[in-house]
C-alpha cells in the first residue's frame, strides 16, 4: 500500500511557482531602494527565485572548498574562498573577505596610512581591483554624507519653520481664547455689580 501512495515532495524538491524565501520579506527588501515605489508579484517572484539560485551556487562553491579538505561542514573561510577564486563573485570580495590575523591588518592598516602599497618588494601591480574599488567607494562615500547632509539639512530647516509656524498658530489660538474670557469675566464682574446696586 505505500507503493501506492504518490511520492511526496520534500523540502528540497522544488515546486514550480514556490519559492523557498518569504516572498513579503523579498518585497519588503526591493521595496528599501527609494527608486522603487511598486513591485508586482512576478518581479518579486523571479527576483527571490534568483537570489536562490545565486545562494546555491554560493554554497555549493564553498561546500566544494570544504570537501576538498575532507569536511562535511561549511566554514566562513569555504565561502571567503570561494568569492576570491571565483570571478561571478567578485563583487562579493568587500562582503566576503578573506580573514586576516590581528597582525596582518595592523601592517595592512600601517602601510595604508603611509600611503604606500608595501616597501617589502612588491609594486604598484599588487594592488587588486578590489582595493581600487574600495578606495573609489570611499571617495564616494565621503562625497554622498555631504550630499545628505545638505538635503537633511534643509528638510530639518523645513520642518523647523513649519513647527514654528504652529507654535505661533496655537499661541494666537490661546492669546484669542484667553481675551475672550477675560471679557466674559468683565462682563459678568459689571453684571453682577449692577445687580447688587439695583
Amino acid at each position: 500500500m505505500a507503493s501506492d501512495a504518490a511520492p511526496s515532495a520534500s523540502k528540497k524538491d522544488r515546486i514550480p511557482g514556490q519559492s523557498f524565501l518569504p516572498l513579503a520579506r523579498v518585497k519588503r527588501i526591493i521595496k528599501e531602494d527609494p527608486d522603487v515605489s511598486l513591485v508586482n508579484a512576478e518581479a518579486t517572484h523571479c527576483i527571490a527565485s534568483a537570489t536562490e539560485l545565486f545562494m546555491e551556487y554560493l554554497v555549493s562553491e564553498g561546500f566544494s572548498r570544504a570537501q576538498k579538505n575532507k569536511r562535511k561542514t561549511i566554514f566562513y573561510k569555504d565561502l571567503a574562498s570561494a568569492v576570491s577564486q571565483t570571478d561571478a563573485f567578485e563583487f562579493l570580495e568587500d562582503v566576503i573577505p578573506q580573514t586576516v590575523t590581528l597582525e596582518e591588518a595592523y601592517k595592512r592598516r600601517q602601510r595604508a596610512d603611509d600611503g604606500t602599497n608595501g616597501s617589502a618588494g612588491t609594486g604598484k601591480g599588487d594592488q587588486s581591483a578590489a582595493t581600487k574599488r574600495r578606495k573609489l567607494q570611499d571617495k564616494l562615500n565621503a562625497q554622498q554624507p555631504s550630499e545628505l547632509k545638505d538635503t537633511d539639512t534643509q528638510e530639518q530647516d523645513d520642518n523647523d519653520e513649519a513647527d514654528e509656524d504652529e507654535v505661533e498658530d496655537e499661541e494666537e489660538e490661546v492669546d484669542d481664547d484667553d481675551e475672550e474670557e477675560v471679557e466674559e469675566e468683565e462682563e459678568h464682574d459689571e453684571d453682577e455689580e449692577d445687580e447688587e446696586e439695583e
